[in-house]
């Protein structure tokens, strides 16, 4: 289970919807006014956002998307983008790709980043267009020579991954440095790893601990877990299970169920911490609810010893530890079940 993960993330689509913020302040009422009575496209657009997002209306992405469209047919950016967004998602109308990328493109022709980032993505994807990494690797490029790190993330990620281009450690380094002195967290992880396996950089593990923390700090889940696996082992720092657990708990929180488990572990053996099966039972509850064979079956033992503020409950016992061994427990006494 404890493995150091250096595949990273994909990142997809940036899907957040765009609004006009100079209208955050007024009512509903208020840019309902402006839409209808002097055809106002920013109005209009806003409309469509906060019927979208539900933001002080009921949710209700039909008359949304009606009020993108009515933006839209006046040339407004923000509502070409957002249309895009509903049909790559799916809300308002059938998921279109096709019908995506010509709104992405209308936005985009008018120096929405955001909206030619996502162009890119459809086309190294192949969403709804034939794959063509080479033209994907011309808009991440335009991107990010201009700053945008995302972008910067994404052209790593094709040097790196050799993504219709051949592998060029050197490229992908250059690119990841570039998003990560942004704070980008995926870059900052990506850096992590390429420090921690020597792969385009001399081996460093410090700087593998340094750029995982910084990630981590922002909420990045594989960079939070390698961290804690180093602070565990004592790997690119001194040997600190009290941070192991920390970080370990920070994904917990993010509902991977194997840590959830391992969480439940460090708590119930005192690793890092004082020993608590209060707390070990409640990592084993995440963890089993998603089907974890070891929490399945460790829950059962909670359940037959009356252990964490559980009362004895046989049935539950049996029903959890049957569980656990039927998903590949390997204990003796799941040889009283196969008979």
């Amino acid at each position: 289970m404890k493995k150091i993960l250096t595949r990273g993330l994909l990142i997809l689509c940036l899907v957040g919807f765009a609004n006009a913020q100079l209208l955050n302040n007024l009512s509903y009422d208020e840019v309902l006014k402006l839409a209808t009575e002097e055809n106002d496209p920013n109005a209009q657009n806003e409309l469509g956002y906060r019927l979208v997002q539900g933001k002080g209306v009921e949710k209700d992405p039909l008359k949304a998307k009606e009020w993108f469209e009515k933006a839209a047919a006046q040339g407004d950016t923000g509502a070409e983008f957002n249309l895009g967004n509903m049909y790559a998602l799916g809300i308002g109308a059938p998921q279109d790709y096709a019908k995506a990328k010509e709104w992405f493109e209308k936005a985009a022709a008018k120096n929405d980043q955001v909206a030619l980032y996502n162009l890119a993505d459809i086309y190294i994807e192949g969403k709804g267009v034939t794959k063509n990494p080479a033209k994907a690797k011309e808009l991440f490029e335009q991107l990010a020579e201009k700053g945008f790190a995302d972008a910067q993330v994404r052209l790593g990620n094709i040097y790196f991954f050799a993504e219709g281009v051949s592998k060029d450690l050197a490229k992908a380094l250059y690119w990841y440095e570039k998003a990560a002195d942004q704070g980008q967290a995926v870059a900052q992880y990506y850096l992590g790893c390429m420090y921690l396996v020597g792969e385009g950089v001399e081996l460093d593990l410090t700087k593998a601990v340094y750029w995982f923390e910084k990630a981590a700090e922002q909420g990045q889940p594989k960079a939070q877990f390698n961290l804690a696996k180093m602070y565990e082992d004592g790997e690119g720092t001194e040997k600190d299970l009290t941070k192991a657990l920390y970080w370990y708990e920070k994904v917990a929180e993010q509902g991977n169920a194997d840590v959830q488990y391992y969480v439940g572990d460090m708590y119930f053996t005192g690793e890092g911490t004082k020993e608590d099966h209060f707390k070990a039972r409640y990592w084993y509850e995440k963890a089993a609810a998603q089907g974890q064979p070891e929490a399945l079956f460790n829950l059962g033992v909670f359940y037959r010893n009356g252990d964490g503020g559980l009362k004895k409950d046989s049935k539950k016992a049996i029903e959890l530890l049957k569980k656990g061994c039927e998903a590949g427990i390997q204990h003796e006494i799941c040889l009283k079940f196969m008979n």
